[in-house]
């Protein structure tokens, strides 16, 4: 038995060894696919001047409808469906990026999910522009409450009241704590309960200060969900602006839906694109003034915080 451990140990250490080794050159091999997909994108970007601008809107602010309105332009190749560009590996992403680009001059990329993983898009080819739709922190929460309702993500006699209280209780004791709060703000999505999001999503200026920490401020457009959803025409003629392309949407382009109260628009290449909410028979539901005005009180501070640094003043107060 004792002269059988040596082949043993050796079996296992060949194992060992050939695993190890395995790991380690798909690692360099990975490494050296990685740098060469960055260097082929340079030289795309550079050589056929070809372009291509992040969106990151925060969920329920209209970002579906902006994407649907500027993936009308002709210049403009928006990726379809949305590519996970912040919680997807390289290469995947990387690849969509490549193919799009030999479609149109400018793509466009949109991620919800940036907004609270706003490093992780750095793992690519820098983007050219960075767009931000930012809307009513309450307003934003009240409708956030709906759809995790409306998708079962909360028990059915879940009433916002509570979710609210909750959410408020959590965040001003977590606040205490600097750690504690940093962990939590870049872990929003990990950490449980999930519907805290709700509430902590609107609290802007803690994403919005990454954003000015590793751009310049002029590579980033904020727009406004108020705006895009009263006067759409104005957002797009300021989003053409600042890509640099053609006014190919204007506002003449626009029309409401009475019935919805929704924009459409009418091109002539085109049938009408509507942006319009699903019919559905779930009932109505509604928030009381004390959670409106203590989501007011709450975010108050963060606002204010968030105009200081973008200079920019929201109708929001």
């Amino acid at each position: 038995m004792l002269k059988r451990v040596p082949a043993v140990v050796t079996v296992l250490l060949t194992v060992v060894f050939c695993a190890v080794f395995y790991y380690f050159n798909n690692e360099v091999c990975f490494s050296h696919r990685k740098i060469a997909n960055i260097a082929q994108s340079t030289r795309i970007f550079k050589e056929e001047n070809k372009k291509y601008a992040f969106f990151i809107g925060v969920k329920k602010c209209g970002t579906t409808a902006l994407k649907t309105f500027i993936g009308l332009h002709p210049d403009i190749h928006p990726i379809y469906p949305d590519p996970h560009a912040c919680d997807t590996p390289f290469e995947p992403f990387n690849k969509r990026l490549m193919e799009a680009l030999t479609k149109k001059k400018y793509v466009f990329v949109a991620d919800n999910r940036c907004m609270l993983n706003n490093e992780a898009f750095e793992r690519y080819q820098r983007p050219s522009k960075i767009i931000v739709l930012l809307c009513d922190p309450v307003r934003r929460a009240f409708s956030d409450f709906k759809h995790f309702m409306k998708k079962g993500y909360l028990p059915p006699n879940s009433s916002f009241t509570n979710v609210v209280q909750d959410a408020l209780n959590f965040l001003k004791n977590t606040s205490k704590d600097a750690k504690m709060w940093e962990n939590y703000m870049k872990n929003i999505r990990q950490v449980a309960p999930f519907e805290y999001s709700i509430v902590s999503t609107g609290i802007y200026v803690m994403f919005m200060q990454e954003f000015y920490d590793r751009y310049d401020q002029q590579d980033i457009l904020i727009l406004s969900g108020e705006e895009l959803r009263n006067d759409p025409g104005s957002s797009l003629e300021k989003l053409q602006t600042f890509l640099d392309v053609k006014q190919a949407i204007t506002n003449e382009m626009f029309f409401k839906n009475r019935q919805t109260g929704f924009y459409c628009i009418r091109l002539q290449q085109y049938p009408e694109v509507c942006k319009l909410p699903r019919k559905t028979n779930e009932p109505t539901l509604s928030a009381d003034k004390e959670s409106i005005n203590n989501l007011k009180e709450f975010y108050k501070k963060y606002n204010k915080q968030l105009f200081n640094l973008t200079r920019r003043e929201f109708k929001w107060l």
